[in-house]
């Protein structure tokens, strides 16, 4: 009889100890296709768009004191040359280092696939009242409220850049204590 209970002490030890190894082996498994995902949006998404935010904000502390994040989320520099030919004088404006015509081209590079619901929504957001405000740039009705609104979305999308890509570097574990040392408006 006791031969016999030990048996089936050994053979229910044997499963449950199975058992407790397949959760852990699955447990592994499922870490390392998260922590791969992770590591894939981060460096395809999230790093890129949070270095135009540093870029941004770097611009911001150092030459435009005065623009507060709430009134200009995302900046526009324009970059002015000036040019002497012998057809004349010409002066050409394009975007500068800082500029939301650089976040339309970032934005449409990233894989909107490995990003996140709400990010997709408020870049498509951002394009659209973006390029409407352009549209309208002549027309003096409902500028004011739709460029109020565009910040309002600017907002939104650089907190949204900035919140997914620490969530990321503390899913994988790089810099946890890392402080937002360029972000400290958002």
């Amino acid at each position: 009889m006791s031969w016999e209970l030990a048996f089936k002490g050994i053979s229910s030890l044997t499963v449950v100890s199975g058992f407790i190894t397949v959760f852990f082996v699955w447990r592994k498994y499922v870490y390392e296709k998260n922590r791969d995902l992770y590591i894939r949006r981060l460096n395809e998404v999230y790093a890129p768009l949070f270095g135009m935010v540093v870029k941004q904000e770097e611009v911001r502390s150092s030459f435009m004191k005065n623009v507060s994040f709430n009134e200009a989320p995302i900046l526009s520099m324009n970059t002015e040359k000036e040019t002497i030919s012998k057809k004349g004088y010409s002066r050409t404006n394009t975007p500068g280092i800082i500029h939301r015509d650089k976040f339309l081209e970032h934005f449409r590079k990233i894989d909107l696939g490995l990003t996140s619901p709400e990010l997709i929504e408020l870049i498509n957001r951002f394009e659209v009242l973006n390029s409407m405000l352009i549209e309208k740039e002549y027309a003096l009705d409902g500028k004011d409220e739709l460029t109020k609104h565009l910040v309002d979305i600017e907002r939104k999308l650089i907190k949204n850049i900035v919140d997914d890509y620490y969530l990321h570097v503390k899913k994988i574990g790089l810099d946890v204590n890392y402080e937002k040392i360029y972000i400290a408006n958002i």
